[in-house]
């Protein structure tokens, strides 16, 4: 038997950081529809999130998509109840005033500047 087909809607529960929200998959026509919603949610713009479902990484948009040969109602229909959908992002709030491409290059130099800062 092939896999087994989701009945009733798409829900998952999306996760980011220590935050949880219950999402219809079904509610979004593709992925940057629900990417625009996940931003509603945590503030993290569409271009910075990544968005983790079933351990695979969703594309950035549904030409990404087919690309890989799925289709967004593809994976709709393969969610299961209760399914996690994970973010992984920041709001812009967060990385402005911060220089990103230090900090990407080298984990540990916010650690490192934060241990300076605070010795006398």
């Amino acid at each position: 038997p092939g896999p087994k087909l989701r009945t009733g809607p798409a829900l998952v529960t999306l996760r980011w950081r220590k935050l949880s929200f219950n999402v219809n998959l079904d509610d979004f026509n593709c992925v940057a529809a629900l990417r625009v919603h996940v931003e509603g949610l945590t503030g993290v713009p569409p271009g910075r999130q990544t968005l983790i479902l079933a351990g695979r990484r969703l594309p950035a948009d549904n030409e990404s998509l087919e690309a890989c040969g799925q289709t967004w109602l593809d994976i709709r229909a393969a969610v299961r109840s209760n399914q996690v959908l994970m973010v992984i992002g920041a709001p812009l709030q967060e990385i402005q005033g911060h220089d990103v491409d230090a900090s990407a290059a080298d984990p540990q130099a916010s650690v490192k500047a934060a241990h300076t800062s605070a010795s006398p």
